[in-house]
């Protein structure tokens, strides 16, 4: 494993792990041929072909086969390694499951005897050496933590050259598994994540912080209904000064990890940021997804909806939450690490009091914050009500002053198309709540948007009205939803309605048009588009589109613990 250029072992390492992790989530049928495709060095080829040939013992037909024949050994595969691991007083049974990075077995421990679990790293040999420092980093983390939620770390040891993890073998599945099979109520699941706040309180108290707290890390016993707390391998020690965590790093779960988990500003992470991890997973439980989701095949999307994020409240987005539990979740996401609770014991006596009917210390935001995040995940809905109240009190100030001719019939009928405007905004907003986001809705909505503003400027002075901007501001408001090709649609659109009443009103009313003026108008409209088109191109995503696809996020969390593990 040794290289005479020592510096490129960190990219090299990455390297593998990226390709590692993309091609074991394809067919086995099509794994060879893709690592063959890919334009790497033969060095790096044979190495992932040598892993693949590891990670293919894990397959479960493969491990009833070696179960059934505990004392038999498998051939070598082509790095010397045997199909199970073999470590000294244990006999591994099978594989309980695999995540992205490790595997965990089912093992009998002969002295003394008793059932266990044992984590090793899936890479084994390949793992690089920031992978197996943060591997024990779980082991030593977990062991220094007694409480009746942390799973507990029997062993930790080496064989080989091989870092392992031996601790208690958990009757049971995760959190995120009983959730999505509808296997626990939503209050049994709230008293699970009390348990679970507590033992990351008494963590807390001995400087560790554990950093990717969410449902899928969260084990429940099925034998007492029991809640652990699993996975320390991104544990933090406030006690050390220098950690595993290198400038740039971004480590976590997308849509349960805080804003500053990310990137440079992981140094900087306190006992407020379990509290989000918290909050996050209590956000799972009582809407059925996290608090930021997204499709999985953009991991840039996760990112920025985390650093911009404004949460929608849980119960804005499922009916019958009771706004205490509201309240709370709302206080442990708040963007600020100072807004939300001080730490997890915090936490869990604000959950105590709700389970016992008691007032908890969170409070609801005020009215301005909350009309600030209404307005962010509904920015359509937002824009539309102000640019119609703006024109309408506009209108009525100068009819009243006498600065334009008071016409009745045009009052009434900018009056129905106002309102018509509004109705026209919150009925496509529930589609596109409906739809999760699909893209005809938002060009069904900017249609109609166009046509409304269309019919009141043609009803009423024509080009010559005041209206005519407020083509350019639709061409802009279509920016909000980070969608370029709707920028360019809004854009020839707005073009397409100013022309056809230019002409008619060049052709067919035979009236005075200023060609300048319509030239400036047209010029206008271009560069307002294209200067939208250009800023999304290079920008992040909308807030509104992304809390709404939520469905896909489910697929993201890749639940890592969701195989039931025999019974001891």
């Amino acid at each position: 494993m040794s290289s005479p250029d020592r510096q490129s072992e960190p990219d090299e390492h990455q390297q593998l792990f990226r390709l590692f992790e993309t091609v074991t989530t394809m067919p086995a049928a099509d794994r060879r041929s893709w690592i063959r495709s890919q334009q790497i060095s033969a060095d790096v080829q044979q190495r992932l072909l040598a892993m693949l040939e590891v990670d293919n013992c894990f397959d479960d037909e493969q491990s009833a086969a070696v179960a059934s024949s505990q004392t038999d050994t498998v051939a070598a595969d082509p790095v010397g390694m045997n199909r199970f691991p073999e470590i000294p007083n244990y006999q591994i049974e099978r594989v309980i499951d695999r995540g992205g990075a490790g595997v965990v077995y089912q093992a009998r421990q002969l002295k003394p005897s008793r059932h266990v679990a044992i984590k090793m790293l899936r890479m084994g040999l390949f793992s690089s050496d920031s992978n197996r420092r943060r591997f024990l980093r779980e082991a030593s983390a977990a062991s220094g933590i007694d409480h009746p939620a942390i799973v507990p770390v029997y062993e930790t040891g080496e064989f080989r050259g091989e870092p392992f993890i031996s601790m208690k073998l958990i009757d049971g599945t995760t959190l995120e598994h009983q959730l999505r099979s509808g296997q626990i109520s939503r209050d049994e699941a709230i008293l699970a994540l009390l348990n679970i706040s507590r033992g990351i309180a008494v963590a807390h108290q001995q400087g560790i912080i554990h950093r990717d707290l969410k449902p899928s890390n969260i084990l429940i016993d099925h034998n007492n209904g029991a809640a652990w707390i699993t996975d320390f391998g991104l544990a933090r020690d406030l006690t050390e000064e220098i950690g595993l965590t290198a400038t740039g790093d971004t480590l976590g779960t997308p849509g349960y990890m805080a804003p500053e988990q990310l990137g440079d500003a992981a140094s900087a992470v306190t006992t407020a940021t379990d509290v989000y991890g918290l909050g996050a997973t209590l956000y799972r439980i009582l809407t059925g997804s996290p608090p930021l989701g997204s499709s999985e095949d953009n991991p840039a999307l996760f990112i920025t909806l985390i650093r911009q994020h404004d949460v929608e409240a849980p119960a804005e987005r499922v009916a019958g939450i009771p706004s205490a539990l509201n309240d709370i979740c709302m206080r442990a996401l708040e963007t600020r690490p100072d807004d939300r609770y001080a730490g997890a014991a915090d936490f869990a006596d604000d959950l105590q009091r709700f389970l016992d009917g008691e007032p908890v210390n969170a409070r609801p935001l005020n009215r301005l914050r909350r009309l600030h995040r209404w307005a962010r995940h509904r920015p359509g809905v937002a824009v539309t009500i102000c640019m119609t109240v703006v024109f309408l009190a506009f209108h009525t100030t100068v009819s009243i002053l006498g600065l334009q001719q008071n016409d009745p019939r045009y009052n009434l009928t900018a009056a129905v198309v106002g309102c018509l405007a509004i109705l026209n905004a919150v009925c496509w907003q529930r589609r596109l709540q409906d739809t999760e986001g699909a893209d005809w809705t938002l060009y069904g909505w900017s249609t109609g948007e166009i046509l409304l503003l269309t019919s009141l400027i043609a009803l009423g002075e024509g080009l010559d009205s005041m209206l005519v901007p407020a083509w350019s501001v639709l061409i802009a408001v279509s920016g909000l939803r980070r969608r370029p090709t709707l920028v360019v649609f809004v854009t020839f659109a707005s073009l397409l309605s100013y022309g056809g009443i230019w002409l008619i009103q060049k052709f067919g009313h035979r009236a005075e048009v200023n060609s300048l003026q319509v030239a400036s108008n047209i010029l206008i409209f271009l560069l307002v588009g294209l200067i939208q088109f250009t800023i999304i191109r290079q920008s992040s995503v909308s807030l509104e589109l992304g809390t709404l696809r939520t469905r896909h996020s489910t697929a993201v969390q890749r639940d890592s613990n969701s195989a039931r593990a025999p019974k001891q």
